[in-house]
């Protein structure tokens, strides 16, 4: 059996058509989607339909399908820059899902356990029982990966939430897979960072084990992605079209992103719709 695993598309949906040929290209059955599949990105109900018509058997909560939730219900956390950023997403994501997606996307687990051949399978977003944090972000020490076992008893565990792609070993020997991300790939060292192809993981298990472990990158219009975040259009733009273009995410710097929405006067905007105070 082939199985892509696709992790972290974050609202990219020209990333996402291109990883979804290839897949259907190699004779992919299955598909195990890990989290994240909206936000910052300009593509909602389109990749939700996407996802949708395709043979999932796992999907899975990510951290920033939790934080639309709890920005909506006026629980997300209000202290920071970066919270309000999340706030400002939430309310253009807002304006486009129904009750009916809302209520599918709170369904979602934060973690399987899965046997599939003669391997089992630990699947989150991030942690077990925690899809957000820097917990399994590099630099980590081996042993962190101790806790993607914590729940179950496996031979594999695969998380996504880094966006990086690996392939590590715990100090018991069993393997730790991370597909990287379809709409946000990245890569700690600079040089690397210049390959911005979408990411996914393609395996291939039979009877005896995984019979392949496939890093897949795959290009896919850029151009195309931006314009389409121009359309929309989305909020932070700039950011967007950064982050295409070059893998840095301004939203990390603090400085820059409070003299941003000071400009804008996102706060007011923010506190307005969601009737909170920041």
């Amino acid at each position: 059996m082939k199985v892509a695993v696709l992790g972290d598309i974050h609202g990219n949906l020209t990333g996402l058509e291109a990883v979804v040929a290839d897949a259907q290209e190699a004779g992919v059955e299955e598909y195990w989607l890990m989290g994240d599949e909206l936000m910052p990105g300009p593509s909602h109900v389109q990749i939700l339909d996407q996802l949708d018509s395709l043979p999932y058997t796992v999907r899975l909560r990510g951290n920033w399908e939790d934080s639309y939730l709890k920005a909506r219900a006026g629980i997300y956390p209000r202290k920071s820059s970066l919270d309000l950023f999340v706030y400002r997403q939430s309310q253009h994501l807002d304006g486009f899902l129904n009750d009916s997606h809302r209520q599918e996307i709170q369904a979602r687990p934060l973690y399987l356990h899965r046997k599939v051949g003669p391997l089992r399978f630990n699947l989150s977003h991030h942690l077990p029982q925690k899809n957000w944090g820097r917990d399994l972000v590099p630099p980590f020490e081996q042993a962190d990966l101790n806790v993607l076992f914590a729940q179950d008893e496996a031979d594999v565990a695969i998380f996504a939430h880094s966006h990086v792609q690996g392939l590590l070993y715990t100090e018991k020997g069993q393997l730790v897979l991370n597909p990287g991300s379809v709409g946000q790939p990245y890569f700690p060292w600079d040089t690397l960072r210049q390959d911005l192809r979408a990411q996914y993981l393609l395996l291939e298990i039979d009877d005896s084990g995984l019979a392949q472990i496939d890093f897949r990158k795959v290009a896919y219009d850029v151009d195309l992605e931006i314009k389409r975040a121009l359309d929309a259009p989305i909020p932070y733009f700039d950011f967007y079209q950064q982050l295409m273009k070059t893998g840095i995410r301004l939203s990390n710097d603090p400085d820059y992103l409070a003299s941003y929405h000071q400009q804008r006067g996102t706060q007011k905007e923010v506190e307005d719709y969601f009737g909170i105070d920041f």
